[in-house]
């Protein structure tokens, strides 16, 4: 059926407006398929990390088993980093009440 030009004038904006929508539609997908995406490697980053920091605790556990079995006192320990300085003394009280 031939469509009067009027009909054809609102088919046609109606039409472009589904395509809009599909167009946001796509591009909606397309930014929750980055999110998805970026979540997913800050996942990946946090167990890395997590993973790296018990690693190292237990490393300063270590050290701070041995400086006690060898009776070497920590204020002994020439540490300048105030962070290390900080894990070394919390290292030292997690390794003396696990002791106890």
């Amino acid at each position: 059926p031939d469509m009067s030009p009027d009909h054809q004038a609102q088919f046609l904006a109606q039409a472009a407006q589904l395509e809009f929508t599909d167009d946001e539609r796509e591009e909606l997908r397309m930014l929750q398929d980055q999110v998805s995406t970026l979540r997913r490697q800050r996942d990946e980053m946090q167990r890395d990390w997590d993973e790296e920091r018990q690693g190292l605790l237990r490393e300063l556990n270590r050290f701070a088993a041995l400086m006690n079995r060898y009776s070497i006192p920590f204020e002994e320990a020439s540490i300048d980093d105030p962070v290390l300085a900080a894990l070394m003394d919390s290292s030292h009280l997690t390794s003396a009440s696990s002791e106890a």
